[in-house]
């Protein structure tokens, strides 16, 4: 278990310039002390954690560059690379894995990366093409299995979701991309 930090000012300010997308702010808190690994004590949410979340490339640059941790987990296990993932940010994701995000990395809940790609349903179809491409680019296995959903891989995953939202370029993009058509879960 991790022990509880109590925030400082400057890092109170860093964590909200980082929700806000304020990179002026985020430097004048770093300026000022704020440590920008500094986890939030609830969740355990970095600064970093936060910006990538909101999608606010220049304040996770500023981050990341600052010596920010790229692999640092939140309470459930999900890295800054899952939550640029999941909302489809190219540049944050090709930012993160240019500095050694782990794209292999399962949550707490074994969640793969490449599955929240794959089960997102509202991001644009060409940036989860090219999210998925800088993910196998930086050695994410495209047939990694997850821990929950009876050890589905991201084909399964993409393939109900299409089921759900009548889209199948993600489905015969992954196979392109070597998606084992014949793997099964742990229900058949």
């Amino acid at each position: 278990m991790r022990k509880k930090v109590e925030l400082t000012p400057a890092d109170i300010d860093l964590h909200q310039a980082a929700m806000d997308g304020d990179v002026g702010a985020a430097q004048t808190a770093f300026a000022s002390g704020a440590n920008v690994d500094s986890p939030e004590e609830e969740h355990y949410i970095t600064p970093l954690l936060w910006a990538c979340a909101f999608g606010h490339f220049e304040v996770a640059s500023f981050l990341v560059g600052a010596g920010a941790d790229v692999n640092y987990a939140d309470e459930n296990g999900d890295t800054p690379l899952h939550n640029a993932v999941s909302i489809g940010q190219i540049e944050i994701v090709r930012l993160l894995l240019q500095h050694g995000a782990d794209a292999n990395h399962l949550n707490a809940s074994g969640h793969t990366v490449i599955e929240a790609v794959a089960a997102y349903e509202t991001a644009d179809v060409e940036k989860r093409k090219m999210v998925i491409v800088a993910l196998l680019e930086a050695g994410c296995n495209v047939n990694a299995r997850n821990l929950q959903m009876n050890h589905q891989t991201p084909l399964m995953v993409a393939t109900e979701t299409a089921a759900e939202i009548g889209n199948l370029e993600i489905v015969r993009y992954l196979i392109s991309k070597g998606a084992d058509v014949n793997a099964v879960d742990d229900e058949q």
